[in-house]
């Protein structure tokens, strides 16, 4: 299955095109030739595609809005690359970082609580 296009647009247009590591202030479209953006911005499963991805559990995640993040490259690795740091099994995981930075209090305090704290949705 693939992510649909409407949940690449949910997920690019909630997030503002920013990655949400909630401190990171990388924007995820840069205007490197202002007639042609380049997209940066990586949509990462919360919960791994397959089992034995990273935060990977029986099954595989789903390509479902609920399931991706947009990060910035360097984050997307980090998510990636430590997974035991970033684990997806837990609850309430939220992704737009656009409505976190304009004060909508429903995300959780660090980017480390914010991945542990994703896959049941």
């Amino acid at each position: 299955m693939s992510i649909s296009e409407k949940d690449i647009k949910r997920l690019w247009g909630l997030a503002a095109g920013k990655c949400s590591e909630p401190s990171c202030t990388t924007d995820c479209i840069q205007s490197v030739d202002s007639n042609d953006p380049l997209l940066i911005g990586e949509m990462a499963h919360v919960v791994a595609r397959e089992e034995k991805g990273p935060r990977g559990k029986k099954g595989g995640g789903a390509d479902t809005y609920e399931n991706l993040i947009l990060l910035c490259p360097t984050h997307h690795r980090m998510v990636d690359k430590a997974p035991d740091r970033f684990p997806g099994h837990a609850e309430g995981f939220e992704q737009n970082a656009y409505e976190r930075k304009e004060g909508v209090p429903r995300f959780p305090a660090t980017f480390e609580e914010m991945v542990r704290r994703a896959a049941n949705q």
